[in-house]
């Protein structure tokens, strides 16, 4: 810088080959900057992708979580609808399943126990 009479300070006026200089310089750094900006959009391209990668691993792991929920409330519920139906059906004693053989093979073993008088 050059002090002017005022005490103002001005910069010293620049040589061709000082200012050729700058510019490159000037470009060179634009140039870097340039990749530095395609890197990092190349960069947020890729992060993107990755996350939507793992959006979509997540989403078909919760379909397959949610069928395979689906699937075991089927089986449960077919099981409770067989449970309820032998719920429903009327007991019946083997002794009385057999046409009523059964009647007389208890009323014999009751006489049989009682005692005689």
């Amino acid at each position: 810088f050059f002090v002017n009479e005022d005490g103002t300070k001005v910069p010293r006026p620049r040589t061709r080959k000082e200012r050729m200089c700058m510019a490159y310089r000037e470009a060179e750094s634009a140039r870097w900057e340039l990749r530095l900006g395609m890197a990092a959009m190349v960069d947020k391209e890729v992060g993107h992708k990755n996350t939507l990668t793992k959006v979509l691993q997540e989403m078909d792991t919760a379909q397959r979580e949610v069928k395979e929920v689906r699937w075991a409330n089927k089986v449960l519920h077919k099981d409770l609808e067989e449970a309820v139906a032998a719920a429903q059906k009327p007991v019946v004693c083997p002794n009385c399943a057999n046409n009523g053989a059964g009647d007389r093979d208890q009323q014999q073993q009751q006489q049989q126990q009682r005692p005689a008088s």
